[in-house]
């Protein structure tokens, strides 16, 4: 859909759907949205959709959270448009995208800190207060959320 009629349009045009939340409700956004996940080739305006949605309808977070971890199994790092995106999403949804973000493999769990440094003290908040048996498994991130920590004190000068 996006292709014939231009995305400048589509973004119109689901601009002027979730202006009637009458008709659009939560439950018609999650399905929606979750049929999008699921296509072959994920739409550019996906995420887009999510963020609508989720200002929309905050009842849809972790709904929202869970399509973006499926998203990860889809490598959406490949696709550039949908990845900043999800990005955006994960930085909108926080802290309920922790657990989603802590998913990512090392290289786009760092591109992550570094497209979006407001998001470090957030996280090293959460790591915080996480028992040991979950620390452990995110061991191998907590060195990558560790150098962004001291990266973006020094630059700040701040903490």
């Amino acid at each position: 859909m996006e292709d014939s009629i231009g995305l400048k349009r589509t973004a119109e045009a689901t601009t002027i759907c979730f202006s009637m939340a009458e008709v659009y409700t939560s439950e018609t956004l999650a399905v929606v949205l979750q049929q999008l996940t699921e296509q072959p080739k994920l739409p550019q305006l996906l995420l887009r959709h999510m963020i609508q949605s989720v200002t929309l309808h905050k009842s849809l977070t972790g709904f929202i959270n869970g399509l973006l971890t499926r998203l990860i199994t889809k490598k959406v790092w490949t696709l550039p448009v949908v990845w900043e995106g999800f990005i955006r999403c994960c930085d909108k949804i926080k802290p309920a995208s922790f657990t989603t973000l802590f998913q990512l493999p090392p290289p786009q769990f760092t591109e992550v800190l570094t497209k979006c440094p407001s998001l470090i003290p957030d996280l090293q908040e959460y790591v915080a207060n996480l028992p040991p048996a979950q620390l452990n498994r995110i061991q191998h991130l907590l060195s990558l959320l560790e150098a962004h920590t001291s990266s973006v004190t020094n630059t700040t000068g701040s903490k």
